[in-house]
C-alpha cells in the first residue's frame, strides 16, 4: 500500500542470496497479515517480524528446498498461519519430506509430516485458498528445467504422485490420491468456492488426451478418503484454471509452440460446477480465427483470465499474423469481442474486492455437450446407407408386421409369453418401418445420399445431395445440434471415407496366402538386425523385377504370389530403410507441423538445409508455396535456440 514515503522508499533489511531459482523464489515470504515474515536458509528456517523483518526465532529443517505459507488469513489473533517445508533426500537413508508446521515458537516440531521414499527431487505445494488448512503436495522426480517453465513441454510441469496432507484429520491426515505407478499428474487446483464443510479440487491426469478427474471430501473429524468422480477425457490439455467465483473453470493447452506440440492448442473447453457439487462440461470453443488456424505453424494460447464476475474469459492469443485478446463468454464459448496487438507480454483484468459481484447463474448443460472434443468420444460411427440394403429392411419389417397380424388374428389368450412378447412389440416395428419407409423414399432419387451418424448420445440421419461438400455438411450438422465445431473436422473426414469406401476408390487387392513360415520380428532397435533385414527385402525386390521380365506364362504359382507381394515388400522396406536412417543418423530436431490430413513429422538433420527441407515437405503434402519461407524461417529460429541452449549449458558445465 502506497504511503506518503512510498517515493522516498528506503532498504529496511538486505540478505545475503547465495542460490536464487524458482523453487526458493521469492527468498523472503510473508503470512497474509504481514505479522510474519520467513527466510529458507541452509537446514533452518528463518521467522522474522513482518514489518522489521528482525529474526525472532529458528525453526530446524535439515536440508530445506522449499517453502509455502498457507494464504488464508488466521481466524483469531492468537492463532498463526500453518507452514510447509519440503526437504529434498540427503543421504541414502533418510528420504524426502514435507513437513507442515502449525507453531512457530522455539524448538517447534512439525504436526505433519510426509516422506517420499521414491525419487522427489521437488514438489508443487497448494494451500487450500478457502480454510488454509490443507495441503497439496504434488511430487516430480525429475528436475525442473527451463522448458518445463516456460511451457515448451506438452506435460507441463507434470508430477509423478499426488497427496493430500490434513492436519486438522483425526483418523486419517496423509491421504494418496494418485501414485507414481498411476501416469503422469499434469495439472491440480483447488476449487475456490468455500462450500460449507465439502472442498473439492480438480485433476488432469495423462497421458494425452487428458484424463479430467474431481475430488471430493468432508472437512472434519473423520473426513476419511476423498470421492473420486471421472468426467473423461476431453483433448490434448494440460492447464486448467478456475474462476474467483468457483462456478468455472477451463481447460487449455499450455504451450509456447502452438500447434507444434498439439493441434488443440487454441482449443478451450469450459465446465461447470454447479453450487450443489455436481460438475460437467458446459461449451468448447477454438478462440483462434480461420485464418491463423490454416498456417502450418498454428496459434497458442498463451494465457487465460476469467472476469470478476465470472461472466466472461480472457484468452490472450499468439499466431502467425500477431497477437490478439479474445473475449469469450463463460456462458456458451462464443467470441464477443477481440482486440490486436503485435505482442501480448500478459493481460489481466484489474482485481477487485471479494463480494463485489455475486456468483455468476448458468443454465444446466445439455448432455451432448457434456461430451469431449475427440471424435473418439462423441461420433462413434458414419454409415452411407444402402438403397438395395434399405429395400430389403423394409421388406423385413413388412413381414413382421404380417407374422404379428395372424398372431394377434388367433386372440392373445391362446398365445404363449413370447408370441405375446413379439405382439406386443407391434408399435415399435410400425414405427421402425416408417422411419426406413421414409429412408427408401429419399434413396429412390438418383442424386440424394443418406447418412447415418452414430454419437454417444443417440443415432441422427443427414441427408444430402451427391457431390456436396462433406465439410460444410459437418459443420451444419454441428450446428444444427448445438455440437462442438471442432467435431466438424473428423465427421468430415469419416463421411469422405465413406464415400471413397462405397465408389470403390479404396478396396484392397486380394491378400495372396502365404506359403512357408513368417519372417521373425525385427528388433527395430538392433541396426545389424534392420540392415540385414533391408538387404532380405533389397535381394526380393530385384529377384521380383527379373519375374517382371518374363512373360506370364512361363511363370509358376509361387512366382505370380511372389509378383503379387510386390507392393507388401516395398511397403516394408522403404519402412525398415527409414527405421535403419533413423539409427545411423538421428535427427538433431523434429517438427510437427499441422496439415488438413492431420500432424506431420519434419525431421532435420546434421547438414540439411531449412529452405529446402520446407520446400520439400510442402510439395509432398500439397501446401502452398507461401508457407514455405515461414516455415523455414521457424525451423531456423528454433534451431538457433537449440544451439543457444546447448551453448549455455557447456558454460555451466565448465564453470
Amino acid at each position: 500500500r502506497r504511503g506518503p514515503g512510498w517515493a522516498t522508499a528506503a532498504a529496511v533489511a538486505r540478505f545475503f542470496a547465495p542460490q536464487i531459482s524458482p523453487l526458493r523464489w521469492p527468498s523472503v515470504q510473508w503470512s497474509t497479515d504481514e505479522q510474519y515474515a520467513f527466510r529458507a536458509v541452509s537446514n533452518e528456517i528463518q521467522v522474522l517480524d513482518g514489518r522489521t523483518l528482525k529474526q525472532l526465532r529458528r525453526i530446524q529443517a535439515d536440508g530445506l528446498s522449499q517453502l509455502a505459507i498457507s494464504p488464508v488469513s488466521p481466524p483469531s489473533m492468537d492463532a498463526i498461519a500453518p507452514l510447509a517445508a519440503f526437504c529434498p533426500a540427503g543421504a541414502s537413508s533418510v528420504p524426502a519430506m514435507v513437513r507442515v508446521f502449525t507453531d512457530y515458537s522455539k524448538g517447534a516440531k512439525p504436526a505433519l509430516t510426509k516422506s517420499f521414499f521414491s525419487d522427489a527431487l521437488w514438489v508443487t505445494m497448494r494451500w487450500d485458498p478457502c480454510t488454509g488448512t490443507d495441503l497439496l503436495v504434488l511430487v516430480h522426480s525429475s528436475e525442473i528445467t527451463e522448458a518445463d517453465m516456460e511451457g515448451r513441454t506438452l506435460h507441463g510441469q507434470g508430477g509423478n504422485g499426488l497427496y493430500l496432507l490434513r492436519a486438522d484429520e483425526a483418523s486419517e491426515p496423509i491421504a494418496s490420491l494418485f501414485g507414481s505407478q498411476d501416469g503422469v499428474i499434469l495439472d491440480v487446483q483447488w476449487c475456490p468456492a468455500d462450500r460449507t464443510d465439502t472442498r473439492s479440487l480438480v485433476v488432469l491426469q495423462g497421458p494425452q488426451p487428458a484424463l479430467v478427474s474431481v475430488f471430493s471430501y468432508l472437512r472434519g473429524g473423520s473426513a476419511g478418503v476423498p470421492r473420486r468422480i471421472n468426467l473423461g477425457r476431453f483433448g490434448v490439455r494440460n492447464c486448467l484454471r478456475w474462476d474467483s467465483h468457483g462456478r468455472s473453470f477451463c481447460l487449455r493447452v499450455n504451450s509456447l509452440r502452438g500447434a507444434g506440440i498439439s493441434s488443440e492448442a487454441d482449443s478451450i473447453d469450459l465446465f461447470d460446477a454447479a453450487v450443489e457439487g455436481s460438475i460437467a462440461r458446459r461449451a468448447g470453443a477454438a478462440v483462434a480465427g480461420r485464418r491463423d488456424r490454416d498456417q502450418v505453424i498454428g496459434p497458442s494460447i498463451t494465457g487465460v483470465d476469467f472476469s470478476p464476475d465470472g461472466m466472461v474469459l480472457l484468452a490472450a492469443i499468439e499466431a502467425h499474423y500477431g497477437a490478439e485478446l479474445k473475449f469469450v463468454s463463460a456462458k456458451d464459448g462464443a467470441a464477443l469481442y477481440r482486440l490486436k496487438f503485435d505482442e501480448i507480454y500478459g493481460a489481466l483484468w484489474r482485481p477487485v474486492p471479494p463480494g463485489t459481484f455475486p456468483a455468476p447463474v448458468f443454465p444446466i448443460p445439455p448432455p451432448e455437450m457434456r461430451l469431449g472434443t475427440l471424435a473418439g468420444a462423441a461420433v462413434i460411427e458414419v454409415d452411407l446407407h444402402n438403397r438395395d440394403v434399405v429395400k430389403r429392411r423394409v421388406r423385413t419389417m413388412q413381414a413382421r408386421l404380417r407374422e404379428i397380424e395372424r398372431l394377434k388374428s388367433r386372440g392373445m389368450e391362446s398365445l404363449d409369453h413370447q408370441q405375446r412378447e413379439k405382439a406386443k412389440s407391434e408399435p415399435t416395428v410400425r414405427d421402425a418401418l416408417g422411419k426406413l419407409e421414409k429412408e427408401a423414399a429419399i434413396l429412390e432419387q438418383p442424386d440424394r445420399l443418406l447418412f447415418e451418424i452414430h454419437t454417444a448420445w443417440g443415432s441422427h440421419l443427414l441427408d444430402c445431395k451427391v457431390g456436396d461438400n462433406c465439410r460444410e455438411l459437418a459443420k451444419r450438422f454441428c450446428k444444427e445440434r448445438h455440437l462442438d465445431m471442432p467435431l466438424a473436422v473428423p465427421l468430415a473426414e469419416r463421411m469422405e471415407q465413406r464415400l471413397r469406401l462405397s465408389n470403390g476408390e479404396e478396396k484392397q487387392p486380394p491378400v495372396s496366402k502365404r506359403h512357408g513360415p513368417k519372417p521373425k520380428v525385427i528388433d527395430l532397435g538392433d541396426k545389424d538386425a534392420v540392415r540385414r533385414r533391408v538387404r532380405a527385402l533389397q535381394k526380393k525386390l530385384r529377384e521380383i523385377e527379373k519375374l517382371r521380365s518374363l512373360h506370364d506364362s512361363a511363370l509358376d504359382q509361387l512366382q505370380r504370389e511372389k509378383l503379387a507381394s510386390e507392393r507388401e515388400v516395398r511397403s516394408q522396406c522403404i519402412n525398415l530403410e527409414r527405421e535403419l536412417d533413423l539409427l545411423e543418423r538421428l535427427p538433431t530436431m523434429v517438427f510437427d507441423v499441422e496439415t488438413d490430413s492431420g500432424i506431420r513429422y519434419l525431421e532435420f538433420r546434421e547438414g540439411d538445409d531449412c529452405l529446402e527441407l520446407a520446400q520439400r515437405f510442402c510439395e509432398d503434402h500439397q501446401l502452398d508455396d507461401d508457407l514455405v519461407e515461414p516455415l523455414a524461417d521457424h525451423m531456423e529460429q528454433k534451431l538457433r535456440e537449440q544451439e543457444l541452449e546447448k551453448a549455455c549449458q557447456q558454460a555451466d558445465g565448465e564453470e
